[in-house]
């Protein structure tokens, strides 16, 4: 009894262990995709606040003549920064379903800051008749102001969002990709890279390639099956290795473990051990 006890004392807290060192992996990895998140929105933050002072500081439209300098640099951050901010929150909405369809990133972007320009119209409008116009303005005053106001918004909005092909604040998103595009492909359109190996992670996987590592958004089961046996094999429940990469395979312990040319150490599990050992027999230490 006492032993039955002790046996499951040891079990319970060998997983309370396992727990709090997965939450700290998944705390560690949450705080560095918000980091990653964070600054992608800084940059864009910036850009769109430097292109409101730089407005403020030229005054378009007669808005340096009319408004004090204060009004004018109010006027012009204020409504870009709310202009952008509108268009993002259309991307959103639109990327998801027309991304879904195969359509470019660019066009997306234009219909995104084209639709932005409808309510910022309006606020444009509101802000005109607070500070210079003195009447109502109309149907046409609106439709001219939508105009101007594409001019800025379509060429911001690309500006910040249009270079993100396939990048969403440092997450490479991949649904619907796989098969029909090989990963070994997509990740060099992607522009990380050759890959050299791929490792699960909960529900996502990080490619490894010559040049970074990059967190993905497709499960394992989906990554390998958009490889092949050319591209190279599965050495472990979580690892797939790139033929290319494989530098030296040495044995550790029982087993095996294959080290890339990129350094990394991959290890190789007892079931694909053969299967390793039958395809790069020439570069088992």
């Amino acid at each position: 009894m006492r032993r039955q006890l002790r046996r499951e004392h040891i079990s319970v807290s060998l997983r309370t262990v396992f727990e709090q060192a997965t939450f700290r992996e998944r705390r560690q990895k949450f705080v560095s995709d918000a980091g990653e998140r964070m600054e992608g929105w800084t940059v864009r933050l910036a850009v769109v606040i430097a292109a409101g002072l730089l407005l403020g500081r030229l005054g378009p439209f007669g808005t340096f003549a009319e408004l004090a300098s204060f009004e004018r640099y109010a006027y012009w951050v204020g409504l870009t920064l709310l202009m952008w901010l509108q268009g993002v929150a259309i991307l959103s909405l639109l990327v998801t379903s027309m991304e879904e369809r195969r359509w470019p990133r660019w066009p997306i972007v234009i219909a995104a800051a084209l639709l932005a320009s409808i309510p910022t119209s309006f606020e444009v409008a509101w802000a005109e008749m607070l500070l210079r116009v003195e009447r109502d303005l109309g149907a046409r005053d609106l439709l001219a102001i939508a105009g101007d106001v594409s001019l800025l918004s379509v060429p911001l909005l690309l500006l910040t969002h249009g270079w993100t092909v396939r990048r969403e604040d440092g997450l490479l998103r991949a649904e619907g990709h796989p098969p029909r595009d090989r990963l070994v492909k997509f990740a060099e359109v992607g522009g990380i890279g050759a890959l050299l190996a791929v490792n699960s992670e909960d529900h996502y996987v990080r490619l490894y390639t010559d040049r970074t590592d990059q967190l993905v958004a497709m499960r394992f089961a989906d990554a390998l099956s958009a490889l092949t046996l050319e591209d190279g094999l599965q050495v472990h429940r979580r690892w797939w290795v790139a033929t290319r990469a494989v530098e030296t395979i040495s044995k550790e312990g029982d087993g095996l473990q294959i080290r890339l040319r990129n350094g990394l150490t991959v290890p190789v599990s007892r079931s694909f051990a053969q299967q390793v050992r039958k395809v790069w027999v020439g570069r088992i230490a």
